[in-house]
């Protein structure tokens, strides 16, 4: 008598390749209206393969260095930062929005290059140099270390502030360890946020 483990196993081996087949399949039809689109330039198409195709490391290799996140994030400076930080920065939802896009979607701004949706998501000449989404995990990054950043000056100052920048100042007549005091931190109101931000300044002794 045939164990039922065994009849379990085998029927998985049967179903694997159809699934396979299947997401293929679907995947294909997603991106056919751009892939036969004679409006949309080869880098649309590329990226929309990729991206599909989870592909990190092709990902990494069509982006510009580096690549803004906004501040406190980290600028991605390598393709091998981005290739450890694809899935960051490439959730379920913006992957949906690029795999599933049509060509009306994408449009051509002049010296910008193409934008999708109006350049809420990606921006791209001959390599994606910026990426205006924030993913859901980006966002939650970005207020633990906004907080930080925040909770680290005076509180009667806090209110309607957001830092946008560190600024690192290099000198020779500081100590090693020495930093620029809380009050002399530097703020400035914003130019492109709608509410003021602030600038913090810290002081490294170069070697």
């Amino acid at each position: 008598m045939a164990n039922p483990i065994s009849h379990i196993f085998i029927l998985l081996l049967l179903i694997l390749p159809f699934s396979a087949c299947d997401r293929s399949k679907s995947v294909s039809a997603a991106t056919s209206g751009i892939e036969q689109s004679d409006s949309i330039p080869e880098e649309v198409k590329k990226l929309v393969s990729i991206v599909a195709e989870d592909d990190s490391a092709a990902f990494s290799t069509i982006v510009s260095y580096p690549l803004s996140r906004p501040y406190p994030l980290k600028d991605i400076e390598t393709s091998e930062q981005m290739r450890q930080y694809y899935s960051v920065l490439v959730d379920d939802s913006l992957k949906s929005v690029i795999v599933t896009s049509r060509p009306e979607d994408w449009e051509k701004y002049g010296w910008r290059g193409w934008g999708l949706k109006g350049g809420a998501y990606v921006w791209l000449d001959t390599e994606i140099y910026d990426v205006s989404y924030l993913s859901a995990r980006e966002r939650m990054m970005l207020d633990s270390l906004t907080a930080r950043d925040m909770g680290s000056i005076e509180e009667p100052l806090r209110k309607g502030w957001s830092p946008v920048k560190r600024i690192t100042r290099i000198s020779t007549n500081v100590p090693t360890t020495s930093h620029i005091t809380l009050r002399q931190w530097f703020f400035i109101a914003g130019m492109v946020a709608k509410t003021p931000s602030f600038v913090s300044w810290s002081s490294v002794a170069s070697k």
